[in-house]
């Protein structure tokens, strides 16, 4: 794209005065206070605020950012050398946490490529923007590279030679929303056959890498934790 506008922390992307909806997964416009969504015209209108100009970057922006799955499946993912195109620079949202600027560095270093954080109330023009699309908002249509991204991070994370062995229960116990109504049930007999019970909340991207990495059978319900999986290479099963 060209000559385009990212705005907000969230990097919603402007043309002209038209929004590329694509580029903003489930925008979160609720968050933004200088964002106005018209649904009828799919045009977004914004405060110009400060303009900030840069040549060339790629796009890897992912929604609603501070969401563990959301950063890894729609940010992370397409930091890859195969959508750069000679590109060393990406735009992308302000890491908050721990696991998002582990993330960051490691691939940033491991590429040699440098950050530009968008942020509210500052325009970011872009003469050239490229990027990584992401096919519909429902479900996933990841692009084959991702799963080389997935290794590469996980190989700056983990010893990859070591043998998985470990039974590990995900809990969601510790979790606001989708817990199971027999949690304690539910332990008992995972660790009955052998499993050890497992929480994430609170775990550095690193220590939830090797979790991960460690384990031949994970069970777990449904929840962003399950995205690790991603880096235990089980997305093959999902995307062939």
């Amino acid at each position: 794209m060209n000559d385009a506008r990212v705005i907000s922390r969230f990097g919603a992307v402007r043309i002209d005065n038209r929004f590329v909806e694509s580029t903003a997964f489930q925008h979160p416009f609720f968050l933004t206070h200088n964002l106005i969504e018209d649904r009828g015209e799919g045009y977004l209108h914004a405060s110009a605020g400060d303009v900030v100009s840069i040549d060339r970057a790629l796009y890897v922006c992912g929604g609603i950012y501070d969401n563990y799955y959301h950063w890894l499946l729609f940010l992370i993912a397409r930091i890859n050398p195969d959508f750069l195109l000679g590109i060393d620079t990406i735009v992308t949202s302000q890491p908050n946490t721990e696991f998002q600027r582990t993330g960051l560095e490691k691939l940033l270093k491991k590429y040699g490529l440098k950050a530009v954080y968008v942020r509210d109330n500052v325009s970011l023009h872009v003469r050239e923007l490229a990027v990584a699309q992401q096919f519909g908002t429902a479900g996933l249509d990841p692009h084959p590279v991702f799963m080389e991204t997935f290794r590469n991070l996980k190989n700056e994370l983990v010893d990859s030679t070591r043998p998985a062995s470990e039974r590990i229960y995900i809990s969601r116990s510790d979790a606001s929303d989708r817990k199971l109504v027999n949690e304690r049930e539910v332990e008992a007999l995972v660790s009955r056959h052998g499993f050890t019970v497992v929480s994430l909340q609170g775990r550095s991207l690193q220590e939830q890498a090797c979790l991960l990495h460690s384990a031949n059978i994970i069970i777990s319900p449904h929840g962003a934790g399950l995205t690790n999986i991603g880096k235990r290479e089980f997305l093959r099963t999902f995307c062939s």
